[in-house]
């Protein structure tokens, strides 16, 4: 036994080749777009290596190494998150960040201002083991 369809009738077989053909041809459409958009940004440089500098910063401000740090800890984050007080366990761990400039380490203090890594819940401990098994250098 069928199911009637209460809100539309099944598409006939020239509905369905029909639904497919603009199916097809919004792809190739929106593909065209993409294609299209790309073109730009690389003809007016938006696709550069130093476009992206920001987000893979491998030098600090005075062209000297700089390698970025994560760090958990149970610190207080201003009103919002406060464990002084509580005991060990309970308190919430949070992931802070910091640049490390190895070549100051000689003579200064080799880091820089931590700060802490956004979208955290601050109800649990954001905690994620990870690790790298090789340093992959970056090409210039």
């Amino acid at each position: 036994m069928t199911v009637p369809r209460v809100l539309f009738d099944e598409p006939g077989p020239r509905a369905r080749a029909r639904i497919r053909l603009c199916t097809v041809l919004g792809l190739v459409l929106l593909g065209g777009l993409l294609a299209l958009a790309m073109w730009q940004f690389g003809r007016n440089g938006q696709l550069a290596g130093n476009r992206w500098a920001p987000f893979a910063q491998t030098v600090g401000p005075n062209n000297e190494p700089m390698y970025w740090l994560t760090i958990s800890s149970k610190r207080d984050f201003g009103v919002r998150l406060t464990n002084t007080g509580l005991s060990q366990p309970v308190k919430r761990a949070q992931i802070w960040m910091t640049p490390f400039f190895p070549m100051r380490a000689a003579t200064q203090d080799p880091s820089a201002r931590a700060f802490r890594l956004p979208f955290q819940n601050l109800e649990s401990s954001n905690q994620t083991a990870q690790w790298t098994e090789r340093v992959v250098p970056v090409l210039q």
